[in-house]
């Protein structure tokens, strides 16, 4: 008997048995895409950008064909521009009621510029469409999913539990609240 409880076994389809399919590179995105991307950002700017993302937004069509070259030569050759590395870091209270003097009670901020986000967006796009595609996700995960969120969690379990309660079938539900947000690694001593 194994020693070691193996929650694939419990839930069989909460990790697809698949073969690790490789993600080699990324497909390239079109000047529309870009604009749907760039359209939904917020007006906010870095001090670090050239130009407030509003104007950048109203001159657009002019700088498109620069902004699709920067996007794609970037997927093309897997490379993050150097220049798009650097953030307007500033320190933050991590809480209103924590003494302001001491540097503890600080945590940093980065705000990269708005290039920066726009490839992150494209990237992030490709990644989840490859998870997507090659059904990846575990069914159950709500977390950095389209149309899945918190609600979508709890309405499962709560579904899962009527059908346990209507079967007269004992459940139980262990919730972790975990601190910080590497909460996983408080649970590594107590294992």
């Amino acid at each position: 008997s194994e020693s070691v409880l193996n929650p694939t076994k419990l839930l069989p389809d909460a990790v697809p048995n698949k073969t690790s399919p490789q993600l080699t590179s990324f497909r390239e995105t079109s000047e529309e895409e870009l604009e749907d991307i760039i359209r939904q950002l917020p007006n906010k700017s870095s001090t670090l950008d050239a130009i407030p993302l509003w104007l950048f937004k109203e001159c657009l069509p002019e700088l498109m064909p620069i902004v699709h070259f920067i996007v794609n030569e970037s997927l093309r050759t897997g490379t993050f521009p150097s220049a798009l590395k650097t953030a307007a870091v500033r320190p933050s209270l991590k809480k209103p009621t924590l003494d302001a003097d001491e540097l503890k009670n600080y945590r940093p901020i980065s705000n990269l510029t708005y290039l920066s986000k726009l490839l992150e967006k494209v990237v992030h796009r490709r990644l989840i469409e490859y998870l997507d595609n090659e059904d990846m996700f575990s069914s159950f995960q709500s977390g950095y999913r389209k149309f899945h969120s918190c609600e979508t969690a709890i309405t499962k379990i709560s579904n899962d539990l009527l059908i346990m309660m209507d079967k007269k079938t004992n459940a139980v539900l262990l919730l972790l609240d975990l601190p910080g947000r590497n909460g996983h690694s408080a649970l590594i001593p107590l294992l």
